[in-house]
């Protein structure tokens, strides 16, 4: 028994000084496709406890991870509120391992790090001029094009922003602009993105890489008159059948059988449609989060209904317990079953497919779906951002005088 303990406080003792050893300050991640490797920028440190705690860096985003541990050799970074992580090990001034999302059946992508690099080498020549709104034409490789628009801020060689399309924002980019060119990347855990592209003749072409092996073409001109199709929708019950979604679908996959539409009547209700592996819905869930917090003395209600990749019961339903716990989340959660947008549809009578994760569905006080807010602007988008919450406020405030 003495002899165990004493292995014991030994092998504890090799981890913490392990975890000691890691070099504190930024370091210069990288995620390897088959086509391109994806820089990014971290810092470690430590916490008050003395655990190791890593910041991802986005431009002005500071994303914290302060439940990283140590498995033998290797660190693991949990990717925060996602259910994917880092795992690599360290030497010195490197590290070397592998990024993994668990919610898909692959092995993961190679990942490797060097203490005190930037993501970026910097250009000395001088830039070109980037527009601070760009309207873009997104081509898929499969599918139809689609219109974007691109929100950027630069200073000398140096570049923040991010695109916007009618399927959400693609969060915070950062990156350098070289000569006549402009590379960007972003990386938060879940999603890791490579933007480039090249000016010419009064517009830009470029490529947007999203995943191993996939990317978009793009093109784009100055534009700073161009928008979006509106994201709410108000719905009119003159033109639909039904206006009241079908609770019992909605929750179908959590098995509740307590749940229905009348325990929302008599409050303006708020259903969010979202998963837990996508970054637009964790941005909508801590802005409805603090809202629900600031206005819970009002008759409203919010439900979360979560449609989950790698899907079965057990582990959706785990993933929502993670997910509440992680952000805080006060209100009302279910699962709705896979992630499809047309299986999320089928709760919904006067839509026959969502066009993206997340979508809100806002009721009024007699359970009839007035608006419809198709896709998320996150705080990245900046006054995108403002006006969604100004226009959200109103929508809820007018309802609540009905």
């Amino acid at each position: 028994m003495k002899a165990f303990f004493t292995f014991s406080f030994l092998f504890l003792n090799l981890i913490v000084s392990e975890a000691q050893d890691i070099n504190k300050g930024n370091w210069r991640g990288v995620i390897v496709y088959d086509q391109v490797e994806v820089p990014f920028t971290f810092n470690v440190g430590l916490d008050d406890t003395g655990q190791t705690l890593i910041s991802l860096i986005n431009g002005q985003e500071s994303i914290i991870i302060n439940n990283t541990h140590w498995c033998e050799d290797s660190l693991v970074i949990p990717m925060h509120a996602f259910d994917a992580e880092i795992v690599a090990r360290v030497s010195g001034n490197t590290m070397a391992g592998r990024w993994i999302k668990h919610y898909k059946s692959s092995p993961g992508r190679p990942f490797r790090a060097e203490f005190n690099k930037a993501r970026f080498t910097m250009a000395s020549n001088k830039p070109v001029s980037v527009p601070k709104k760009l309207k873009m034409t997104m081509s898929p490789n499969y599918g139809t094009q689609y219109a974007a628009v691109g929100l950027f801020d630069q200073k000398k060689n140096q570049i923040t922003g991010t695109v916007l399309a009618e399927v959400g924002d693609f969060r915070y980019f950062e990156g350098i602009v070289k000569g006549d060119s402009i590379k960007m990347t972003s990386f938060d855990g879940v999603h890791c993105l490579f933007l480039k592209a090249k000016y010419a003749n009064d517009a830009w072409t470029g490529e947007l890489v999203l995943d191993n092996n996939y990317a978009e073409s793009w093109t784009g001109v100055d534009d700073p008159d161009f928008n979006l199709a509106d994201p709410f929708v108000e719905l009119d019950p003159s033109e639909y059948e039904n206006l009241e979604p079908y609770f019992d679908i909605l929750t179908a996959g959590s098995g509740f059988n307590s749940l229905i539409g009348d325990d929302y009547f008599g409050k303006v209700t708020i259903i969010q449609v979202l998963g837990s592996w996508c970054p637009n819905s964790l941005d909508e869930t801590r802005y409805l989060t603090q809202w629900y917090e600031e206005n819970s003395d009002r008759d409203i209600d919010v439900l979360a209904v979560f449609y989950e990749f790698n899907y079965s019961k057990e582990y959706g339903m785990q993933r929502i317990n993670d997910y509440v716990a992680h952000n805080n989340i006060p209100y009302a959660t279910a699962l709705g079953g896979p992630a499809n947008k047309g299986q999320a549809a089928l709760a919904f009578p006067f839509v026959n497919k969502l066009q993206a994760f997340p979508t809100l569905m806002i009721l009024d006080k007699s359970g009839q779906a007035r608006y419809m807010h198709t896709y998320f602007q996150g705080p990245a988008t900046g006054d995108y951002y403002k006006d969604f919450d100004r226009r959200f406020r109103e929508i809820v405030d007018g309802l609540l005088k009905e």
